[in-house]
């Protein structure tokens, strides 16, 4: 990277950084930790982002502005976003496509739209909940029965 420093400021910038630059780390407070993990996370503009519940433990307002960050990200630089997440809502409002998993197993995978049509469901927490409710063991297919 050529301008390490410039990119720091624009990331303190975007992600609202300025004024805890210089705090220490164990200073910070849950958000202002998630906004300084994402600012490393992009600071070399990645083409692929993985991230694991990247809003788990943040207030409703700031995990809504981490997804809109997010968002931004990928639209202006074409990244794709791998994301681990219990939380069905962000899960819908981000992701193209959902593997739903159960015990380590891949249970069913397509996109939102797809699931709540295959479940009968409104949104993908019912889905998440009928397919954590199913057994996968006795070999039952979720993919093929609602």
């Amino acid at each position: 990277m050529r301008d390490v420093r410039g990119r720091i400021d624009q990331l303190a910038v975007e992600l609202d950084l300025k004024e805890i630059l210089d705090r220490p780390a164990g200073k910070l407070s849950a958000g202002q930790k998630t906004r300084v993990s994402l600012a490393k996370a992009l600071i070399n503009q990645p083409e692929v982002l993985l991230l694991d519940e990247p809003t788990a433990s943040l207030d409703p307002d700031t995990a809504d502005w981490i997804r809109g960050r997010l968002e931004t990200f990928r639209a202006e630089h074409g990244t794709t976003i791998l994301m681990a997440s219990h939380n069905m809502l962000e899960v819908e409002r981000m992701c193209e496509r959902v593997i739903m998993m159960k015990k380590g197993v891949i249970v069913d995978d397509d996109t939102p739209e797809r699931l709540l049509s295959r479940y009968g469901r409104d949104n993908l927490e019912e889905v998440f909940l009928a397919i954590a409710r199913r057994g996968v063991e006795d070999g039952e297919d979720a993919r093929r029965s609602p």
